[in-house]
């Protein structure tokens, strides 16, 4: 059945017609024409030589090849609603085809082959799984959809788009192994349109027991699919009207849907589908009628071939079906007396059968096989022509027909090749009973059938045989049938009883989560009514208060008692109102019911007084366990490039940021250094810094890791104070800051992860790499020495974590590490065994496809184990309990936990601080959780405040998310709304809705815009179609232009990117293309260039819009005209803010804030416009007037200005953002600066004023944090000088802690230390040109009337004829230089030679001008100076000169341990052995090596020593391959066979095995021969340790042991299957399914041993053993060598069992010989008890 064609035909739209080629492999595209009737469409034919007058034909023909070939025989092609793809099925796999657009052109040019894409759909799947039926969706507008049906009763769908990806699933029924014996699975399935309107389908699937299933609303983007089923069938029936469904049809109305069961016998049921309620899982499937395919031999429908159902392409109320026996069409009539009942309301009186009528027809239009002695000869392909309501087919005996559809005729026939191949009947796969598979599988010895008594059979007896044959029959099928349905029963049972106890239990929480909500809501009406009450009481007795007010300012200064008491009582009824608002606004947080907001702001309760500003912290970078440390209550961490510190007292208060790193800091360490608090830090940019915490300045550093990138470090301060760092190259370096001392070690080449030293076991330390493997070292005298090297694991090691007390029991370990693979393992220093571990809980729905495993511990103190989890969980274990194994989550009363990976844990006294993937970082102790507080990842781009909510926070971030907080309180906790799937896509702007609540605004970093509405429960999110192809800088929202009159709810967002486009983005219509600003203002009189920002005014009456040339034009609402023109800016236009109040009013007070803008550019001063005259005039001026003066410009910024924004509550402050990394707050009517805020790290990006808080500000900078901060709290009031390029902290205020120890002990300031301390720069330093001539320098910068008389000496000088030196006197500079005496040039270099301050170097160059070589020598070498550019120049003074020239270099580079150069010299000094020991002591092997073979004899011992010397170096380093390469350059097997055992595996073993057969060393051979066969056996690699033995035919005996070894296993696991795979899949927290593991190979050794009991008998042993046959030859030399290979103490359960497969060999060996009788049971029952 499975490889029988089910339809190999399709057909176009545009008139072609597709076939499968099964023998060449290709898909034949054929053009069809009718003689009869040529109308476009009309196709339908095979041959092209097929040509009469009366029929029809191919006027052309191509060929389609593939570009990708399917392996599998196709049984069915399906064309696509589009017909631009088809599917290719067979029986394991779909591969979907692309078909060509212009076939028709190129079937004019006369080609005959195309080649067409062709991609298999989801290589993933298992490639045995059975793909029983596909189809298209039926609408082409729903895309490329692929719905398919397997034979593990799963539905997946694809999207041609994606094939290799899943687009989603569904399962069906039970599934399993046995659920095709109980008719479970699902055999077909139909799609129809759903009953709502859209892009949604409903799928009906068929069990071939008759249970239907219906999946609702596919490709529904609001809600999910649901899956509903077995529906009720209606009437009912005993057994589901039949069994053996094999197709469904679903033909749909518009009222009403019908299906169609299809059964293989050939009967057919005509159902409708009914909806009892609203909802879909009420369906009622009700059966019409049932009806049988009729042929004049009904016997002749063969069952194993499948019914194929399809609609008939011209009439909706018919289809069509197609079988073995032919072709039939079936006639639905009664379809349309449905419609027409349901249409017309259904309050009719009569019933289904009155509406049904007489029922279906059926027509016979193809007899294929008219009876039973005709050869089956089923249909294998059928097209269908929509236009000319023709119908090809074909059948496997080669026979084509086109048949007419309108008058059911025949009109053609004849042969056809293409399928001759399904002509042999005997190529039908035939269903067998069930008898006959019971003799298949059991057969007799007799005969071939199955024993059968007869009822009246007189004895009714049986022999003894049948009797044995009959119990075996019957324990195989219990064994097969029964005993996995009875274990499937009580797995079922049991988890009935769970879910049945879930259920009750959340009954209980719906019903009291019911009661608090009835009462809530009662609350909340009472408390709206008390409001509204208030309200009134309080606008009356305002207004009466304001009367009085006033009139005691017109008459009477004094109030009466009355009064007085009138306001108390006001007093009173104020603050009761304030308490009902904030309890409102709490119910209001808590339910789902929306208010009005008030428009009392002023009287909202405030954030209480801060004397340091609030800091949201960055995210510590992640999958670092030594991220993050502690020290009493302060807390470093590393984020980004950055380290943070913080201090934790009932707060968590910001102390400071160290800036330095120029790549990712990876771990950080605090403690105390010389009595002052410091902090050291590693990095990827290979540097380690000390930082100090109270100047906020690097004290030192040192990049001893050259290029790698530091991945941990620890500092101990435990007696000696030493910091260890390693990198990702495993070096580790040890650094002593107290005297500068810096060592490197390495003790394994491979990357370390984590180091950690003992905080009560002295100078130890455990470092942890990424292979596995652990290093006990201790340190003493200056370095660190290797204690021990474990190697228990495979995995990453991610953190280590000592014992914090000394224990006296030696049973305690000392130090637990995590790994990869969620296990927690313990360890003693002096020994590599674990004593124990602990598996870390796992959630199975918190695994993911792309997961990162990852695992932190903490001992957090003698009993108690800490670790976190992969779902965010916080457990522990208690070691003196007895159930120490079962672990226990902390704060379980707590409310907050982990939602992601816990990747951090420190200790800080009785407190714990956790940080997770979720970017949270929560403060514990073991009874609640004391502070949890989100933290920021990225930079902060952007802040926003709600106009409706005052108290509503929106923070965009770098890390692609939108947080959201409400305001109020001191500590502000942010939660994550909404994040990006696309990377890097930062959002860099916010907006919100000025009056809708709720409705945020967004942008991001590549362009996107959306919405977000924040009240709704599941963050609706919409994004616009158009984006910009660059960064957005700017978005508001705004009326439509131009519009007369604003809508209150405003409905577009206008985005301004960094190409210069503002698009208009319409919040009704996001799916439709925005418009752009720069189509609507074209018309106007203004100029269009790239546009920069937009801001509208708050009444939205005027729009500004800023240019990247400076401009600014200002636009009214109404005409789209420009109003004004600004031109006080040369530079792109940055930010534009408008005066947020348009009502406002000072008596007094002449500046009419309303038509304020401030403006900031890259330029710059702050400029604030007054636009008044401009824009109150009613009239408008043909040409706009350009006005340049400013209202105010504010100076102070150092660099340019980025954001700008006004107080909602003070009048005229405005605040400025600036890259000088301050913040200025001025007040614009005086023009000066009211505070400035320089508490940043980074450059600020953002500033946003409260609208609650008149002394609250906002601000957000490029270090990831978002500060909230008081103007009033700073000392400063400008902006700070230029800054000073030196300073690498950031100072701070540290008076609150200055006493305190762990800071300054000895009192000295932050400017003391700045001077004892140089700070080392990253930056070169521009240096001068040296000046070889100081003297001539000094000279020449004398005064000018002493430089005026040198110019009259020298003029008397040269003017004399002889030149008198008594009479001319000129001073040794002038005469040295501006005279031809060569005399006096000597003696001016003499003199600048012998100056004081004149550098060696440059007095070693002046003897060289003067060609004294030798002594320059002498010079530098003295001087420690001597460069390569002198030695180079001693070669002019001959031979011996140069030769003590490179002596002197070689001294010099040996004193500074410059190797290379250092061999440089000695190789021109001829000086070979020298040079080659120089390398060696530096473990130079390498280039020491070639050296060697460059310089010396061939034969010289030297070059062999280098090569063992280095084979030795390597071999200690675990690179045991190139030191074998080494060994065996010298032909030293023996050693090189050595090197590569050292791994202690199978590969190792079988390679010293065949170097020592290759250097004929037969018996070390057979040693490691031995150990790889014991290692091969361990690790279950059976065929690698065969590999071995054939090696040799010496060893042919090793055969007996390996079958024995395997044998015994693999009789185990067949055995005991089910229990090993379930214990596996509960080890691993993930299920396994029964048909992916087959065979113990498909198991890993560490798996199969963790969770598995080895049960053995001694009887099972020894009957195992006593099946294996022994030759006489080969006894001995078996035992010999079996005694040889058996391990003396096994360790584990692997070896344990090969110790004792061995034992029982060498009994029956010991048997054979003679020397023992017979087996020792005891001896064995004792080894049998070590397995267990």
């Amino acid at each position: 059945m499975e490889s029988f064609p089910k339809n190999l035909f399709a057909c176009t739209s545009s008139g072609f017609l597709l076939t499968w080629e099964p023998q060449h492999k290709f898909i034949k595209c054929r053009k069809i024409v009718y003689k009869s009737n040529l109308t476009p469409g009309n196709y339908l034919g095979l041959e092209s030589n097929w040509f009469t007058d009366k029929h029809d034909c191919f006027v052309d023909s191509i060929s389609l090849t593939l570009s990708s070939i399917p392996q599998m025989d196709i049984t069915r092609i399906i064309i696509s609603p589009s017909n631009c793809q088809l599917l290719l099925l067979s029986a394991c796999d779909i591969h979907v085809v692309t078909l060509p657009n212009n076939i028709e052109m190129h079937l004019a040019s006369s080609l005959n082959t195309l080649t067409c894409k062709c991609v298999r759909v989801d290589e993933k799947l298992h490639p045995g799984l059975q793909l029983l039926t596909a189809r298209w969706l039926p609408d082409a507008n729903s895309g490329s959809y692929i719905v398919t049906l397997w034979g593990d009763n799963y539905l997946r769908v694809y999207n041609t788009c994606t094939p290799e990806k899943l687009y989603t699933s569904f399962y069906l029924g039970l599934g399993g192994k046995f659920s095709a014996a109980l008719g479970d699975n699902v055999v077909s399935f139909d799609i129809s349109h759903s009953s709502n309107s859209g892009e949604m389908y409903d799928i009906f699937a068929i069990t071939s027991n008759g249970d239907l299933y219906l999946i609702t609303r596919l490709l529904d983007t609001s809600r999910p699919s649901c899956i509903h089923g077995p529906l009720k069938m209606l009437p009912t029936c005993d057994d589901n009207y039949g069994s053996d469904f094999c197709d469904i049809l679903a033909i749909g109305i518009k009222s009403v849907c019908f299906l169609v069961f299809v059964s293989a016998n050939g009967s057919l049921l005509h159902v409708i589908l009914l909806n009892n309620s609203d909802s879909e899982s009420d369906c009622v499937a009700h059966v019409l009628e049932k009806c049988l395919l009729s042929f004049e031999a009904p016997e002749s429908i063969d069952a194993s071939l499948p019914i194929m159902t399809e609609r008939h392409p011209t009439y909706p109320h018919a289809y069509v079906c197609w079988h073995s026996s032919g072709i039939s069409i079936v006639q639905l009539s009664f379809i349309y007396n449905f419609d027409n009942y349901f249409n017309n309301g259904m309050n009719k009186d009569n019933g289904l059968a009155d509406i049904q009528g007489n029922g279906s027809t059926i027509s016979n239009i193809l007899i294929t096989r008219p009876d039973t002695s005709c050869p089956p000869n089923a249909v294998v392909g059928v097209a269908f022509n929509p236009f000319a309501a023709k119908l090809f087919t074909a059948t496997c005996d080669g026979t084509s027909r086109i048949l007419n559809l309108n008058c059911l005729q025949l009109e053609n026939e004849m042969k056809l090749s293409c399928f001759k191949q399904f002509h042999d009947s005997s190529s039908i796969n035939k269903r067998t009973s069930f008898l006959e598979h019971l003799n298949q599988k059991y057969p007799l010895k007799r005969n071939n059938t199955i024993i059968s008594v007869p009822a009246n059979h007189k004895d009714n007896q049986i022999s003894t045989n049948q009797f044995m044959t009959t119990k075996k029959l019957i324990n195989d099928l219990h064994k097969d049938f029964v005993k996995p349905l009875h274990l499937r029963k009580s797995a079922i049972a049991s988890r009935c009883e769970i879910l049945e106890k879930q259920q009750d239990s959340q009954f209980e929480q719906v019903q009291d989560l019911s009661r608090k909500y009835s009462l809530l809501t009662v609350n909340i009406k009472r408390l709206s009514e008390r409001v509204e009450e208030a309200k009134e009481s309080y606008e009356v007795f305002f207004a009466r208060i304001e009367n009085i007010f006033r009139l005691i300012q017109l008459f009477n200064p004094y109030m009466s008692k009355a009064e007085l008491n009138m306001l108390d009582d006001l007093d009173s009824i104020v603050k009761n109102l304030d308490k009902q608002r904030a309890l409102l606004s709490q119910l209001k947080s808590r339910s789902s019911i929306k208010f009005a907001p008030s428009s009392h702001n002023s009287q909202l309760s405030t954030i209480t007084k801060m004397s340091r500003p609030l800091v949201i912290p960055p995210t510590p970078n992640w999958y670092l366990s030594q991220i993050m440390a502690v020290y009493r209550d302060y807390v470093v961490f590393g984020s980004r490039l950055n380290v943070v510190v913080y201090q934790w007292s009932s707060t968590f208060d910001y102390i400071c940021t160290f800036l330095g790193h120029s790549e990712r800091v990876t771990c950080v360490s605090i403690n105390v250094l010389d009595s002052n608090l410091s902090v050291v830090s590693g990095s990827e940019d290979a540097r380690v810094k000390l930082w100090d915490v109270c100047s906020s300045s690097i004290v030192k550093e040192h990049n001893a890791h050259r290029n790698n990138k530091i991945m941990s470090i620890d500092w101990h301060n435990n007696g000696d104070s030493w910091i260890l760092s390693g990198d990702d190259k495993g070096c580790l370096s040890l650094w002593l800051p107290s005297n500068d001392f810096l060592k490197t070690i390495i003790f394994e080449r491979e990357a370390v992860s984590v180091v950690k030293s003992s905080c009560n076991i002295g100078n130890v330390v455990a470092i942890g790499y990424r292979n596995g493997a652990i290093i006990v070292a201790t340190y003493s005298g200056k370095t660190l020495s290797q204690l021990k090297r474990i190697r228990s694991q495979e995995q990453r090691i991610d953190c280590i974590s000592w014992c914090p007390v000394a224990s006296n029991d030696d049973k305690v370990p000392d130090f637990v590490a995590s790994s990869s693979d969620r296990i927690l393992r313990f360890y003693h220093k002096d020994s590599t065994r674990v004593p124990f571990f602990f598996k870390v809980p796992t959630k199975k729905s918190s695994f993911q496809s792309n997961m990162r495993f990852y695992c932190v511990c903490l001992w957090y103190d003698l009993d108690t184990i800490i670790a976190g989890t992969t779902h965010g969980e916080i457990v522990k274990w208690n070691l003196q309990t007895g159930d120490m194994f079962e672990a226990s989550k902390i704060c379980m009363n707590s409310s907050f936990t982990h939602s992601k990976c816990v990747l951090n844990l420190v200790r800080c006294g009785d407190v714990l601080f956790s940080h997770g993937l979720d970017r949270n970082i929560a403060i514990w102790n073991f009874d609640r959780c004391l502070l949890s507080f989100s933290t920021l990842g990225g930079f902060t781009y952007c802040v926003g405040i709600s106009p409706v909510d005052g108290s509503r926070l929106a923070v965009g971030c770098g890390d692609g998310t939108i947080r959201s907080a409400t305001t109020g309180s001191e500590n502000l906790s942010l939660t994550q709304v909404w994040q990006t799937t696309g990377q890097q896509a930062k959002v860099t702007c916010v907006s919100w809705h000025p009056a809708r609540e709720g409705l945020l605004a967004f942008a991001c970093h590549d362009g996107r815009v959306g919405t977000i509405d924040l009240l709704h429960k599941q963050k609706n999110v919409t994004m616009f179609s158009t984006f910009h192809s660059k960064t957005i800088y700017s978005l508001c929202f705004g009326p439509m232009l131009p519009s007369e009159e604003i809508d209150q709810n405003i409905t577009h967002v206008y985005s301004c990117g960094g190409e210069g486009i503002i698009w208009i983005h319409s919040l009704s219509e996001p799916t439709e293309e925005s418009i752009s600003l720069k189509s609507l203002i074209a018309s106007s009189k203004a100029s269009v260039t790239a546009f920069s920002e937009i801001a509208w005014r708050v009444d939205y009456a005027y729009v500004a819009i800023g240019y990247d040339n400076g401009m600014i034009h200002v636009l009214e609402r109404t005409s789209v005209h420009v109003r004004v023109i600004v031109h006080v800016h040369s530079k792109c236009i940055n930010k534009l803010a408008w005066y947020p109040h348009t009502d406002e009013s000072c008596e007094g007070d002449k500046i009419e804030s309303e038509y304020l803008l401030a403006t900031v550019s890259n330029e710059l001063p702050v400029k604030v416009v007054d636009l008044k005259d401009c824009l109150s005039k009613k009239e408008v001026d043909d040409q706009p007037p350009v006005i340049s003066f400013r209202f105010r410009e504010l100076f102070g910024h150092k660099s340019r200005v980025v954001d700008v924004s006004w107080s909602y509550l003070q009048r005229l402050v405005l605040a400025s953002v600036s890259f000088d990394c301050s913040i200025q707050v001025w007040d614009v009517a005086k023009g000066c600066g009211l505070a400035n805020y320089r508490r940043h790290a980074t450059r600020p990006l953002t500033v946003e004023f409260s609208r609650l808080q008149p002394d609250l500000v906002y601000s957000g900078s490029e270090d990831g944090t978002l500060h909230v901060w008081r103007p009033s709290d700073q000392a400063d009031t400008e902006p700070p000088k230029k800054k000073n390029k030196k300073d690498v902290g950031i100072k701070i205020d540290v008076s609150e802690g200055s006493g305190s120890p762990l800071l300054r002990k000895d009192g000295a300031s932050a400017e003391a230390v700045s001077e004892i301390v140089t700070v080392t720069q990253n930056k070169a330093k521009s240096t001068k040109p040296k000046n070889y001539l100081r003297i001539c320098a000094h000279n020449h910068s004398k005064t000018r009337p002493e430089l005026l008389e040198d110019c009259y000496s020298l003029a008397k000088f040269h003017q004399a004829s002889v030149p008198n030196d008594s009479e001319i006197k000129l001073n040794n500079c002038d005469s040295g230089l501006f005279t031809s005496s060569r005399t006096n040039a000597f003696s001016l270099v003499a003199d600048e030679i012998s100056f004081k301050d004149q550098p060696k170097t440059v007095s070693s160059d002046l003897f060289v001008w003067c060609g004294d070589v030798e002594k320059a020598l002498d010079l530098s070498s003295n001087s420690d100076a001597l460069s390569d550019k002198l030695v180079a120049a001693a070669a002019l003074g001959g031979v011996d000169l140069f030769t003590r020239a490179l002596e002197l270099r070689v001294e010099q580079l040996m004193s500074k341990e410059d190797v290379m150069d250092c061999v440089f010299y000695l190789l021109l000094l001829n000086r070979i052995h020298e040079a080659i020991d120089l390398l060696v002591s530096k473990t130079r092997f390498r280039e020491a090596i070639i050296i060697a073979k460059l310089r010396l004899s061939k034969d010289d011992v030297k070059i062999k020593d280098l090569h063992r010397a280095y084979g030795r170096h390597l071999e200690t380093n675990s690179q045991a391959e190139n030191a074998a390469k080494n060994f065996l350059a010298v032909k030293d097997f023996e050693a090189a066979a050595h090197a590569l055992s050292i791994r202690n595996d199978v590969s190792g073993y079988t390679a010293a095995t065949k170097i020592c057969l290759i250097g004929n060393l037969k018996e070390l051979a057979a040693h490691y021969a031995s150990n790889g066969v014991f290692r091969a056996l361990t690790k279950h690699e059976w065929e690698a340790a065969f590999n071995i033995i054939e090696m040799s035919e010496d060893w042919s005996y090793y055969n007996i042991l390996i079958n024995l070894h395997k044998r015994v296993l693999t009789e185990f696991f067949q055995n005991h299957k089910l229990e090993i795979i379930e214990k596996i899949s509960q080890s691993s927290a993930q299920e396994l399914p029964l048909d992916s593991i087959s065979s113990i190979e498909d198991v890993s050794p560490s798996s199969f041993y963790l969770s598995t009991v080895l049960e053995f008998t001694a009887n099972e042993l020894v009957n195992a053993v006593e099946a294996v046959e022994i030759e006489s030859s080969l006894v001995e030399p078996a035992k010999r060598a079996f005694a040889n290979i058996l391990p003396t103490n096994p360790n584990n359960h692997s070896s344990k069992l090969f110790a004792v497969v061995t034992h029982l060999l060498l009994m029956k060996i010991e048997i054979q010989l003679g020397s023992l009788e017979c087996y020792d049971i005891d001896r064995v029952s004792s080894l049998v008890a070590v397995l267990e």
